[in-house]
């Protein structure tokens, strides 16, 4: 099973800069997604996301993980937009 998140950029269009997709989408985020232990891919493509492959068997504390995780990645992401 997949879930996804869809990455917007800024509010106005949800676009992402040029020099903004490739710092977080290409780099930034995959990497600390890597580095915190999470298996997931990052899509950039005109509406990029994440895709996250949860293990088979999951209980609260491994989504509470994956969305600390991810909350923090992102809001790192963001504070550099």
């Amino acid at each position: 099973m997949f879930y996804s998140c869809e990455l917007v950029g800024n509010l106005d269009d949800g676009w992402f800069s040029g020099t903004a997709r490739t710092e977080l989408i290409v780099d930034l985020i995959p990497r600390r997604l890597r580095e915190a232990g999470l298996p997931a891919r990052v899509h950039n493509r005109s509406a990029p996301l994440v895709q996250i492959a949860f293990p088979l068997i999951s209980d609260r504390a491994v989504f509470d993980r994956i969305a600390d995780i991810l909350a923090g990645t992102l809001a790192e992401a963001s504070a550099r937009l």
